[in-house]
């Protein structure tokens, strides 16, 4: 089994065996990265997760690792085919390297966006979240720019599962823009795009809705339209 963050373009990939009782227990885990699954080997050079480093919006080229990285797993490890687990038993030092500092600063800042007085962008993410668990299209109105592809009363219409769980998840920004990705830890492959124009006073630019596994779907216009690494 393989426990993959598409942002992190990291697995902890998991041997499953069954106990003389016929339970089941891990056997054995390992960390790769989505590339080292894809090639079949650890790689000797750390590396960023590769849609930060592709050309173009970067919700396509998440969508497209993602989708790369599930047909890459299957291939490697077929239902019904023995595992060639010692290959992969040892975790490879490169990706635990750069993931790890890479969680750490994300974890960083997750908690400075929403937590400190002086981020621009505490108060407007608070208030989308606030008028998107509630459901509420008027106040979602306020919040949303004029012309966001995906209306208020569309947001405020989405299951109530998606809407309570749209917790700040991974950060992309720069000395202009700051893109969040909004979702449920548990279940990546489902989330919302929402991108800001950082300089204060910090105001939303454009929010969408992303599937992984089908696309990276209304992708924000002015995210759109730049290219390059984010």
């Amino acid at each position: 089994a393989a426990f993959y963050s598409p942002f992190f373009d990291a697995a902890v990939l998991v041997r499953w065996n069954f106990d003389a009782a016929g339970r089941p227990y891990v056997a054995g885990a390992s960390l790769r990265s989505g590339a080292e699954v894809e090639g079949g080997a650890p790689g000797a050079e750390e590396s960023l997760p590769r849609w930060m480093m592709a050309d173009g919006p970067p919700p396509a080229s998440l969508a497209g690792q993602y989708r790369g990285f599930a047909a890459a797993f299957s291939r490697q490890f077929p239902p019904g085919a023995p595992t060639p687990w010692a290959a992969w038993a040892q975790p490879s030092a490169a990706t635990l390297n750069v993931t790890g500092r890479l969680a750490m600063l994300q974890a960083a800042i997750l908690v400075d966006l929403q937590g400190l007085p002086e981020s621009p962008l505490r108060e407007p993410l608070a208030a989308l979240r606030a008028a998107a668990l509630k459901g509420d299209a008027a106040g979602l109105a306020q919040v949303l720019p004029a012309g966001n592809p995906l209306s208020a009363q569309a947001v405020a219409e989405l299951p109530l599962p998606f809407r309570c769980r749209l917790c700040p998840v991974f950060v992309v920004w720069d000395d202009r823009q700051a893109l969040i990705f909004l979702g449920d830890g548990s279940a990546l492959r489902f989330g919302a795009i929402a991108l800001y124009d950082a300089r204060p006073p910090a105001r939303l630019v454009s929010l969408a809705i992303y599937d992984l596994e089908a696309g990276a779907g209304a992708a924000p216009p002015a995210l759109a339209q730049r290219e390059g690494k984010p």
